[in-house]
């Protein structure tokens, strides 16, 4: 787990005016989302595309380029 300085190096200028609590709750949502991130790559390992969903441009269509 990162450290509450680690943190702050991470958020970057927008932590120099919260408190250490208010670092450790980000902290926190950090690692729920991150959490969130690898459960859904995981479940989707094998299923091309749809770990892209979160990308479609407005018309159905992945804005990610496969074609590289």
């Amino acid at each position: 787990m990162l450290s509450i300085a680690e943190c702050r190096k991470f958020i970057g200028e927008a932590a120099e005016n919260l408190s250490d609590e208010q670092i450790k709750l980000i902290c926190d949502e950090f690692y729920s989302l991150a959490d969130i991130l690898v459960s859904k790559y995981l479940s989707n390992r094998g299923k091309p595309g749809e770990l892209h969903d979160c990308r479609e441009n407005g018309n159905g269509e992945s804005g990610y380029d496969q074609t590289n």
